[in-house]
């Protein structure tokens, strides 16, 4: 009676937990595990009950097997199933599991739980409720363990496992996170792009992925470079909500009308530009021609097509040349088998200025739109840079080291005016020629490879620079830092991609694949960065996190 009763309880608290489940935005959550169990702890509390009127069979059988059974391991492996151990109380580590089974210790312990003693079986004298109330007892411990297990806190990443899962799961999570859109909440953009590629990769057919990898994208990345070169996005916006049909775009860019009509029909089915509803052959523009339109966009159409383009075009040959081994030299990679180059890439490009100033053009409107360390919410800005800066020791409170154009000294003062100190550009001498003095900052030429001048700064910035680079160059580039830094005061600021353990989104691991045909670059693992600073004599205090898939800011000081 009390064995079945609580094998009731258990039923209904069961019940619960798993009709909660209907309701959870990750179905990665052990869902087949848990009905398993339920199962399987539904037999083994049904069977713990009745081992009172099954013990004369048990006796018999051990007795038998005493005597010479011809299967004696059976029923003592069926046995054991009866006398479950401590082991299926313990789980191996105090977090949850997150993703697929996460339940294997208790099967573990289930298939090597001891075999039923001999005494069980021998000793008549022993009352027969004093064996099954060890068992029971035995049990409580599991039960525990798995009602534990029930209402730990489950995951919140919403695609963990979104590839693998069936399209209807992906569309329950696509109106949850719609909702945290409509919400605005932080992180919910880049979720439901997660969540759309996810669900395109379920409904697609294997010919059909082939189709779109094969030459629907192909065709859109080279009618979008023709589109910029014949100015047909200008063209379009000029002509506001009416449009142009291919004749007119024919007539206007100085191509033919047949070629063009081609290409914005493909343009248009892969939503680029619109085709006008009350025109035939029409076509208007959308928010992404406009901003087509617009020079850093348009230098990044140029950039990935003319520069880093033919580096993945030509990846599968040339790692067929080297036997697939790990490109790590500069001058020897996919870039420069593409390009007819033993130059590296950045000394590529300057040799080519156009391309050198298509490609800082496009680095402004890179991270365009997405989360930057000044933002609020962030990184502390007032609290680690304006009232931790000291005057006394330097006038300069952040040096942007290879920072480009000083598109992120801009940003930082936009956002924060009141930030006191100077703020200090350094690039190559290339790079410093073609800054705008705008007054927000002062721009100096610098080589990172070489000691650090400025003395005593707050802070030392340097972003998506190290990315650039291998890891025993990058730890040159921090060691030029050092004697700069004042022990308790500079900090450096690393504004980086790190790769997450599981689960990175496309835009951090294509990212990582541009480093690699670029050169001997990649993208780095928390633990990556850890070494690297370590082997630089510097130390991690903080990473800094905002949403999926954006870059981090990883705050370091010296060891």
């Amino acid at each position: 009676m009390g064995c079945t009763l609580f094998a009731a309880i258990c039923a209904i608290i069961k019940t619960t937990k798993l009709n909660e489940l209907e309701n959870l935005a990750d179905f990665s959550y052990a869902t087949v595990d848990l009905v398993i169990w339920a199962v399987v702890e539904a037999a083994v509390i049904i069977i713990a009950a009745c081992m009172p009127t099954l013990r004369p069979f048990f006796n018999k059988t051990l007795a038998k097997q005493e005597h010479g059974s011809e299967s004696p391991g059976f029923f003592r492996r069926l046995g054991s199933l009866f006398t479950l151990t401590s082991k299926t109380s313990k789980v191996p580590s105090s977090e949850p599991p997150r993703w697929g089974s996460g339940l294997d210790s208790g099967y573990q312990g289930m298939r090597n739980a001891p075999a039923v003693k001999q005494s069980v079986g021998n000793d008549s004298s022993t009352a027969i409720w004093c064996t099954t109330e060890t068992e029971i007892v035995l049990l409580i411990p599991y039960l525990f363990t798995f009602f534990a297990y029930l209402t730990t806190a489950r995951p919140q990443c919403l695609f963990s496992m979104a590839s693998s899962q069936a399209p209807e799961a992906i569309l329950a999570q696509l109106q949850k996170t719609g909702a945290a859109f409509a919400d605005k909440q932080p992180g919910s953009r880049e979720q439901l792009l997660n969540l759309s590629h996810a669900l395109i990769a379920n409904l697609e057919l294997p010919s059909e992925a082939i189709q779109r990898m094969g030459w629907a994208e192909p065709a859109r990345a080279a009618h979008c470079r023709i589109a910029v070169e014949l100015n047909l996005f200008e063209l379009l916006k000029e002509s506001g909500v009416t449009g142009l049909n291919s004749r007119e775009l024919a007539a206007k860019s100085g191509a033919h009308e047949v070629l063009i009509a081609r290409i914005m029909k493909h343009l248009a089915a892969m939503h680029i530009v619109g085709e006008a509803p009350d025109r035939t052959d029409g076509y208007t523009p959308t928010p992404l021609s406009n901003s087509l339109t617009e020079e850093k966009y348009r230098s990044g159409i140029i950039y990935t097509y003319d520069v880093a383009g033919p580096s993945f075009r030509g990846l599968p040959e040339y790692l067929k040349s080297i036997q697939y081994d790990l490109p790590t030299k500069l001058t020897d990679g996919p870039f420069q088998a593409a390009h007819k180059t033993q130059l590296p890439f950045f000394a590529w490009l300057d040799a080519h200025p156009p391309y050198l100033q298509v490609f800082n053009s496009y680095m402004s409107a890179y991270r365009a739109g997405r989360p930057s360390w000044v933002d609020s919410g962030f990184y502390p800005v007032a609290d680690q840079l304006t009232k931790r800066f000291d005057p006394a020791t330097s006038d300069v409170i952040l040096v942007d080291v290879g920072g480009g154009l000083g598109h992120d000294l801009e940003e930082l003062k936009v956002k924060h005016p009141s930030l006191p100190g100077k703020l200090v550009l350094q690039d190559r001498a290339e790079v410093i020629a073609t800054v705008s003095a705008n007054g927000s900052f002062e721009a100096t030429a610098h080589d990172f490879f070489t000691p650090q001048p400025v003395k005593g700064a707050r802070a030392y910035y340097l972003h998506s620079v190290l990315h650039d680079w291998g890891d025993d160059d990058c730890v040159k580039i921090l060691e030029q830092l050092k004697p700069a830094l004042r022990p308790g005061y500079s900090t450096v600021l690393i504004n980086e991609l790190v790769v997450p353990r599981q689960n990175p989104t496309w835009p951090i691991t294509s990212m990582d694949q541009l480093m690699l045909v670029l050169g001997a670059m990649k993208e780095r693992t928390e633990e990556h960065w850890e070494q690297i600073l370590a082997r630089a004599g510097l130390k991690i205090v903080r990473i800094y996190s905002y949403e999926m898939g954006s870059e981090s800011l990883i705050e370091a000081e010296l060891a």
